[in-house]
């Protein structure tokens, strides 16, 4: 059984971490199901779908001065989930008053549905301003729907990669790469697929040698450039980005919720509260962290503590339906 999982995983190109693939096989009697049903199961328990609106803003900040140098745009998002970015960047297109086709894929199905759907709960909308809110959605209760206006342009897919043949301008491959063992062959798909000086954008922090083969950045190192002429990995702009990584730098609360993501993701708990309980000090106004301080609590078994950080987090946001699951995980 174990090389059968490890066959569908080739097959599909995802990095799954031990700890998931045990849980996974003893969630589902795996002995007992075809190769078809194993691969279904695996995309729809196994691949990343958390996400949000404007993610990394600073990358949508810094992607505005190249948008707009020309008035259309192809713009592809590999790992779309379920289109929390695809739309981020329809706004953005809207807001500058450009056109462009913006394409997502996913190789999870039930996510892409979920994504031609427009139809969001308020954790993927939790960064926005309520301004920004009311302007890119309609709400309905506790849900919020895309405006139509800004489904006009995107397209989804349930694709992977390798399946696509047509040129972009634009390449977001956000936090993609981590979970792909081969790594030199994706990126020298992503090259074929971006056109002359096409743009690749990575996730904040991410870091592949492989991509400088191919690639170039100038200020920031999630927006790089495709290559004139291939160059050796071992380039000046590796080693800048390295030295870049290196520097002391503020981050912003959504910066450091992503590093307790991560950390909450690949079950190193102990980290991740030791970085929640330093927010909570800072952040003494913010449900966010509460909620997050109150699950990394659930997870140590500090149920008193999490108890008190959930009662803080709901008196802070009482509309917040993880909220409620959570408390009820807590008091069960």
């Amino acid at each position: 059984m174990e090389k059968k999982l490890y066959e569908i995983l080739e097959e599909l190109n995802l990095k799954v971490p031990e700890n998931k693939l045990k849980e996974f096989v003893k969630k589902f009697d795996v002995n007992s199901l075809s190769k078809e049903t194993i691969k279904k199961l695996i995309i729809e328990n196994l691949t990343i779908g958390e996400s949000y609106f404007f993610r990394d803003r600073e990358i949508f900040n810094t992607l505005k001065d190249i948008l707009i140098t020309k008035k259309f745009w192809r713009i592809l998002s590999i790992g779309c989930s379920r289109g929390e970015e695809v739309y981020t960047l329809s706004f953005l297109i809207n807001d500058l008053n450009l056109k462009a086709k913006i394409v997502g894929i996913d190789i999870n199905s039930k996510r892409i549905n979920q994504a031609k759907e427009g139809k969001y709960k308020f954790w993927s909308v939790r960064f926005l301003e309520s301004i920004e809110i009311e302007k890119y959605f309609i709400q309905k209760d506790n849900v919020f729907f895309v405006k139509e206006k800004y489904k006009k342009n995107v397209e989804f897919y349930t694709k992977s990669i390798l399946e696509l043949s047509n040129k972009f301008d634009i390449i977001f491959t956000r936090r993609v790469l981590i979970y792909i063992p081969d790594k030199i062959n994706i990126v020298k798909k992503l090259n074929d697929l971006l056109d002359n000086s096409g743009y690749l954008i990575l996730g904040q922090g991410e870091y592949h040698p492989e991509i400088f083969e191919y690639f170039n950045f100038d200020t920031n190192p999630s927006i790089l450039q495709k290559a004139k002429i291939s160059k050796s990995p071992k380039t000046k702009n590796q080693k800048n980005k390295k030295k870049f990584y290196t520097k002391e730098k503020n981050l912003s609360l959504e910066e450091e919720i992503q590093i307790v993501e991560n950390y909450i993701e690949h079950e190193n708990y102990k980290k991740a509260y030791e970085i929640i309980k330093r927010l909570s000090k800072k952040y003494i106004f913010s449900y966010i962290v509460f909620k997050y301080k109150a699950l990394v609590e659930l997870m140590l078994n500090k149920k008193d503590d999490a108890k008190k950080s959930l009662k803080k987090a709901l008196l802070l946001n009482k509309y917040d339906e993880e909220i409620w699951q959570l408390r009820y995980l807590i008091e069960e």
